[in-house]
């Protein structure tokens, strides 16, 4: 799975920068709101913020350039992704339109046991006004490249939906 955060992080302090994909974290002298870390996508820094109690969750995008990359913040615990799969995948293009959630598979795109590795949608590329779709990798073992973009012309098959799943831990002593 994507998730690169250890029991060991929950209830310590990290520099913005280092703060592991998985990982539920807040600003330190922030406004409250908790964040979930997707990791880094080329030149920027992915996560979503928390926006209620119910985990609606609002995209953001932090450039490594920006002061905020450098903030102290406090890691209050782990989130994951439960997967509701159909029955039957549903081939597609990617040229259609996605809302944060859908759960898709490339052609020849598996891991070293032929599985199809599977994607979430998290919409276009932030970092051109293209029309390619930005997916994060939820299958698979290796965590350093998480993103990969898919051209409008490609074939997929749409596997089903995704929810997300945030557990707020203490850290035992």
């Amino acid at each position: 799975m994507f998730a690169n955060t250890r029991v060991q992080d929950i209830g310590g302090t990290a520099v913005r920068h280092s703060i592991p994909a998985g990982a539920v974290f807040k600003y330190q002298d922030g406004q409250g709101y908790s964040y979930l870390s997707l990791g880094v996508y080329e030149h920027f820094f992915m996560a979503c913020k928390l926006a209620s109690v119910n985990a609606v969750a609002n995209f953001t995008i932090t450039p490594f350039d920006s002061p905020v990359a450098n903030r102290d913040c406090d890691i209050t615990g782990v989130f994951g992704f439960v997967l509701d799969l159909s029955g039957n995948p549903e081939i597609s293009s990617s040229e259609r339109a996605f809302r944060f959630g859908s759960v898709i598979s490339l052609a020849k795109d598996v891991d070293d046991d032929g599985n199809s590795h599977m994607y979430l949608t998290l919409g276009n590329r932030p970092d051109r006004h293209v029309g390619e779709q930005l997916l994060l990798r939820l299958t698979g073992q290796n965590t350093s490249r998480l993103f990969k973009t898919v051209p409008s012309s490609s074939i997929i098959a749409v596997r089903g939906t995704a929810a997300l799943n945030v557990e707020y831990l203490e850290r035992k002593a």
